[in-house]
């Protein structure tokens, strides 16, 4: 459990980092766009892409970090109610459905993913880039969902241990 508790926070760090940059970056680039339209009215179409793009990545990339601080819109109004090994094991049980939910939306996103590179889909903007890039945010996000889902199935596994008799 301390090697999976490693590489979760290891990877939250990661994409902390990595959405402050993407952040940054579409900051900066709207900035420029804005600026250039109103001084020398030129505009940058890669710019509003880009910034959709890095939006859409960031949003995917923190579904993750969401289920692992709990983070997500809710209604706990039933597991609030529920106490000791029961509320551990209605949570295994909502674990068991994120897992589940998580592995067919992955292989959906990848199957999309794969479809759109064979047909060599690419953007339309002066820098043309093949959206199959774009896509591979779902996939990428739908494995961390799915890692968070089983790392909080095994504390949930272990919770459960813990409690031992206890109702």
């Amino acid at each position: 459990m301390q090697i999976i508790t490693r590489i979760s926070d290891c990877l939250e760090k990661t994409i902390k980092v990595s959405g402050l940059v993407a952040l940054v970056l579409m900051i900066a680039m709207i900035f420029v766009n804005i600026v250039s339209r109103y001084t020398f009215k030129i505009t940058f179409g890669v710019a509003e892409e880009w910034t959709v793009w890095l939006m859409i990545w960031s949003v995917f990339a923190f579904i993750g970090v969401n289920i692992k601080e709990e983070a997500h819109l809710a209604v706990d109004l039933f597991p609030k109610m529920l106490k000791g090994k029961t509320r551990t094991i209605f949570e295994m049980f909502i674990s068991t459905v994120m897992i589940v939910f998580g592995v067919f939306f992955l292989y959906a996103c990848w199957s999309d993913v794969m479809m759109t590179k064979m047909i060599h889909v690419r953007s339309i903007t002066s820098i043309p880039v093949p959206v199959w890039i774009v896509k591979l945010c779902l996939p990428l996000g739908m494995a961390f969902f799915v890692f968070h889902a089983i790392e909080r199935m095994l504390h949930n596994i272990q919770q459960l241990k813990e409690e031992g008799g206890k109702c």
